[in-house]
């Protein structure tokens, strides 16, 4: 127990000798470099072209439904903002007929 806490090499475990092992290897070479080499199928390219197509075609219908959205969107601040104009326009509107009746009331009594 003491020689493996003490890190003595002759006790070093199978676990230990493969983790030495993959440090040493050498990294990877980049995925584009692996697929250079690589001779795809007519099947397998004819598959990732048919793949390509059916994402452009969800691509569009995406385009077509954000803009969709987009459209509601801004009708829908639109009308807000002409809710709250005429929101503004029936306060204003009570504000001057209050005012008015004010006036007449002062009218009468003189």
């Amino acid at each position: 127990f003491n020689d493996l806490c003490t890190g003595n090499p002759k006790n070093q475990t199978s676990m230990d000798v493969v983790d030495q092992e993959v440090l040493n290897l050498d990294p990877l070479p980049p995925i584009t470099e692996r697929l250079k080499g690589l001779r795809p199928s007519k099947e397998l390219l004819e598959f990732y072209r048919q793949k390509l197509t059916e994402f452009d075609g969800e691509h569009n219908e995406m385009i077509s439904k954000l803009e969709k959205y987009k459209a509601a969107s801004d009708n829908k601040n639109k009308l807000r903002w002409e809710l709250a104009q005429r929101e503004q326009e029936v306060t204003d509107l009570q504000k001057a007929l209050g005012d008015m009746q004010v006036y007449l009331f002062q009218e009468r009594e003189h």
